[in-house]
């Protein structure tokens, strides 16, 4: 028995090992670490900021988001994308890309890939298991890059045509939500066969929006309609939304104070608490106009968490950081040493990350 139980303690020893950190508990910081995704600045390994390199190594960042910034010819995005995983963490990281097709079609033919189809030109021209042909292409072309979670489908309803951020950009597929739920489903199911994950966005909607929440408050209290909900409420109870991306939009009927990215009515009541989700929560990037005019950096960070949050993006892209990660660790330890945050809701987050983690292949 002695032996079978010392044989026991040793795989554990070797999976916390092989897992690159000690046996035992994790401490806040390392889950702290698990919750901030960044954006970053290189196309070659060899121009990735040393501060960057050390923030991983150190488990400070859980996540990297991959922008056109950092996408060269299909070999070079390999190579760059490869020796990234190679760099020993802590945790497997989530590396993520915005790949929905149409402009928002990050590998296209442009350089050197191909030109997916837009989500309104798939839905009028495709039938949904002909968008899942192609989706499972877009799928298998991230998954052998070597990218883990496509931060897709858009299942904003089409209300506003002319939305500067959804509707001008064909990003939505469809005013109806049950044309959305559709073809949502085929992108996801393709997604799962391929080994990615996706997140659903933008939660509660922002395809009335007449504003772009990339630049500022962007209120859609007077065009917004529960009907932007539906989705949502269809695609958690068809076990279909492994992450839900949060808008930074305004909807005084649920919210007069808070964006729904910062929001505990929007996050914590309705979409946990009435759609039932139980899933990872991914705030908008934290950096856009609609958050950083309005709140200070510590305070959009501390609020995101509280209100429901489980994993902060900070794009870098309109006012790179490379501290951002640093900042966000201080803010919210300083928080719970506040007890403005308390160590179980940051344990919350890091447990739901972790099991999101797990099912990567």
């Amino acid at each position: 028995m002695k032996t079978r139980i010392r044989f026991l303690e040793f795989l554990l020893l070797a999976a916390a090992l092989l897992a690159g950190r000690p046996a035992g508990a994790a401490t806040l910081e390392e889950k702290i670490g698990q919750l901030i995704m960044v954006g970053f600045e290189g196309r070659d390994f060899s121009e990735l900021d040393t501060r960057l390199r050390q923030q991983l190594s150190r488990g400070e960042i859980g996540g990297l988001l991959f922008l056109p910034r950092n996408l060269g010819e299909p070999d070079h995005l390999r190579r760059l994308v490869a020796e990234i995983k190679a760099q020993p963490v802590p945790r497997p990281l989530l590396l993520a890309i915005d790949q929905e097709g149409g402009p928002v079609g990050r590998l296209n033919a442009k350089r050197g890939f191909r030109d997916f189809p837009s989500a309104r030109r798939a839905a009028r021209e495709l039938t949904p298991a002909a968008a899942g042909g192609v989706y499972l292409e877009m799928a298998r072309l991230l998954k052998e890059i070597g990218f883990n979670l496509n931060l897709a489908p858009v299942v904003d309803l089409n209300i506003n045509p002319d939305s500067p951020a959804i509707g001008r950009k064909e990003r939505a597929f469809a005013a109806d939500p049950a044309t959305v739920v559709r073809y949502a489903s085929a992108f996801i199911r393709a997604h799962r066969r391929a080994g990615l994950l996706t997140a659903l966005k933008h939660y509660p909607g922002h395809g009335s929006a007449a504003e772009d929440s990339h630049l500022g408050l962007t209120d859609v209290t007077a065009t917004w309609t529960a009907a932007e909900l539906e989705p949502y409420r269809r695609l958690i109870r068809a076990g279909l939304a492994d992450a839900v991306l949060t808008a930074h939009v305004i909807q005084a009927g649920v919210d007069p104070d808070w964006p729904a990215s910062l929001s505990t009515r929007h996050l914590k009541e309705n979409l946990r608490g009435k759609l039932g989700f139980r899933g990872v929560i991914i705030t908008d990037d934290l950096q856009m106009g609609a958050v950083s005019r309005l709140y200070s950096f510590e305070e959009a960070v501390v609020r995101a968490l509280d209100a429901g949050s489980d994993i902060l993006l900070f794009a870098n892209y309109f006012t790179p950081d490379r501290e951002a990660p640093a900042r966000a660790g201080r803010a919210i330890l300083a928080a719970v040493r506040a007890g403005r945050l308390s160590p179980e809701r940051i344990d919350q987050s890091y447990q739901r990350v972790l099991r999101f983690k797990s099912r990567l292949r």
